[in-house]
């Protein structure tokens, strides 16, 4: 963590530092019985024809209180390629993402509460050094029993960017996300999330759809399909082209709960 916090500028830094400590807390004054934590790892290569690599991972830790509920998520995705057309060529890296998001959620009852959210992302292939996310907002569990469940997250925040080849940059948004879990079975469930974060220069949308099986009591394993939607990609000064405005990344891991 400490690399990375060292890629933001210093004022930067200090802010995702204090909201970290302060959302990662739980781990001062829990046992590790209170904490839910899952790790994720899904590898894929191939070899022949063509010569291809990808590897993601994924840590999440939650602590559900009678009146605080803390997260923490950690993942890093990368993938690599040889070009088929050099002879032995070395592989060339074609994706590398890591982030971190934690929130920390104040309940006033099972459906209501208000929250803060902070979120860091360093994808080297954006345009950007880094993007930074601060919300607060209000929570609403509208729907929840045996077979599904619907979280509804609104509020305002702050959106701190630094492109590769330009100043840093502030603008502020509205958050909202949006997480639908249907219990398919006694062992496999199907979770669909979506988060739009509309700033006044961009909008960016994230939707997941994971589907997951139990292998046994603490091994699982998971589908997933994600969308990233960027309504203003950022021009790519060395290509002289304007970067996609949507991504795509499907997995296949094992998760192991402990």
């Amino acid at each position: 963590m400490i690399k990375i916090l060292s890629w933001l500028p210093r004022h930067q830094a200090k802010r995702l530092w204090s909201l970290t400590l302060c959302l990662c807390f739980m781990t001062m004054h829990a046992t590790a019985k209170e904490i839910d934590m899952e790790a994720e790892f899904g590898l894929l290569a191939s070899y022949g024809n063509s010569e291809s690599s990808s590897v993601n991972g994924r840590f999440y830790a939650s602590k559900d209180a009678e009146q605080w509920r803390q997260q923490l998520t950690v993942s890093a995705a990368a993938a690599s390629a040889v070009d088929p057309n050099v002879v032995d060529g070395e592989p060339i890296t074609s994706a590398e993402r890591y982030s971190l998001q934690g929130q920390l959620d104040r309940k006033f009852d099972s459906e209501n509460s208000l929250y803060v959210k902070v979120g860091y992302e360093r994808d080297r292939f954006t345009g950007f050094d880094y993007e930074g996310v601060f919300t607060v907002g209000y929570g609403r569990q509208l729907i929840k029993n045996d077979v599904n469940a619907l979280r509804l997250e609104v509020g305002p925040g702050m959106r701190f960017t630094k492109p590769e080849n330009g100043p840093s940059d502030e603008e502020g948004l509205i958050s909202s996300a949006l997480r639908y879990q249907r219990t398919l079975s006694k062992t496999s469930k199907f979770v669909q999330s979506l988060e739009v974060d509309a700033g006044e220069n961009r909008v960016l949308s994230t939707a997941v759809s994971a589907l997951t099986a139990q292998v046994n009591q603490k091994l699982a394993m998971k589908l997933s399909l994600l969308f990233k939607h960027n309504s203003d990609p950022i021009f790519d000064d060395e290509l002289q082209v304007e970067r996609k405005s949507v991504d795509t990344e499907m997995a296949v891991s094992l998760v192991y709960s402990f």
